[in-house]
């Protein structure tokens, strides 16, 4: 892995998983002052800020809003974030998890799930198992083995409206639910996303309405899926990226807050300078530490971006490589077997 990815200093989030001996700092040039880290195991914390301390590698860590202080982390997982995907539960593989109940997170996870659109926004590697952070309407549902989960791949393909077997399989709901009742006069089919275990296809009919259909109800599905390029599995390069560029994001949230906080501040004094409400304002050091905060982030943002612009372009010259090799791949491939049928 590129060693200044590897090394970027960025907000992140762990599970904290600490050995007991390995005790909280409030300050790195005081090793008096120790928290006991017992009761933040299996605690989701991010970490702030990362400093390199005496040949070490220290995360100041924080719970919710709550500022913990400074530790090494060695046996913490870290959840790599991405931007939103859509799954669905396989039913006949899914049973509950140790890992939910040590994050003190139990629940009927089996019915919240049954039959729904789930989104996916991170992952986690947990003894030598890939885990899904869960969520509903935006709400964290524990994280959850990616081989229980069935997730929705885009595909966006036109294809012949006749390989579409019965014009009235139509569902307007994933569980196949739903079913349109008038006659469609259909002109053109999209296949936008699949579930392939599930075998639920979502097809976008006349380029406006969106209906969900089985794979049974769809001629030579195959065929059509073959237009469409490969998926690779990520690797931990590309899940550290997709990190960046998550936190990148949030970063420019916060931005825009801290704007629109110093805008209102800057009209709220013009308006009532001449009032006496106008004391009761936040004094002016208040502003000026809106101000920082703004100057800051805004700095922090700036060198994410460009880091991340670096990040992407490097990426792009590696597929462009691979694209490159696969095609000499192809063509060795073609002479040995043109040279094996002599």
């Amino acid at each position: 892995m590129n060693s200044d990815l590897k090394n970027y200093k960025y907000s992140k989030q762990y599970i904290l998983l600490e050995k007991e001996t390995n005790v909280i700092l409030k300050n790195l040039k005081d090793n008096s002052k120790v928290i006991d880290n017992t009761d933040y195991q299996w605690k989701i914390v991010t970490s702030v800020t990362q400093k390199n301390y005496n040949g070490e590698m220290y995360d100041f860590i924080q719970l919710d809003d709550q500022k913990v202080g400074w530790i090494k982390l060695e046996d913490s997982i870290q959840i790599f974030r991405f931007n939103p995907r859509t799954f669905k539960l396989i039913e006949d593989k899914y049973y509950s998890d140790e890992i939910n109940m040590k994050l003190d997170f139990e629940k009927d996870f089996y019915s919240a799930f049954e039959g729904k659109l789930l989104t996916i926004k991170s992952e986690i590697d947990y003894n030598d198992k890939k885990y899904y952070g869960v969520f509903i309407k935006d709400k964290f549902q524990g994280f959850h083995p990616s081989s229980y989960l069935d997730e929705a791949v885009e595909y966006n393909l036109y294809f012949d409206k006749g390989n579409l077997k019965n014009s009235q399989e139509l569902f307007t709901v994933s569980s196949l639910s739903g079913q349109i009742k008038e006659k469609i006069d259909i002109n053109t089919v999209k296949l936008v996303l699949l579930f392939h275990i599930k075998k639920l296809a979502k097809l976008q009919i006349n380029d406006k309405e969106m209906y969900w259909t089985s794979f049974s109800n769809i001629e030579n599905i195959t065929e059509i899926l073959s237009q469409s390029d490969d998926t690779f599995e990520k690797s931990k390069e590309d899940k550290l990226i997709e990190d960046i560029l998550y936190s990148v994001d949030i970063e420019r949230n916060k931005t825009k807050k801290i704007i629109k906080s110093v805008i209102s501040a800057k009209e709220f004094i013009n308006l009532n300078k001449d009032k006496k409400d106008y004391m009761n304002f936040p004094e002016e050091d208040e502003i000026k530490l809106l101000k920082d905060a703004l100057k800051l982030s805004e700095e922090r943002l700036a060198s994410q971006k460009n880091f991340s612009n670096r990040l992407t372009e490097q990426k792009d010259r590696y597929k462009a490589r691979m694209v490159l090799v696969e095609e000499k791949l192809k063509v060795l491939d073609e002479k040995y077997k043109a040279l094996k049928n002599k």
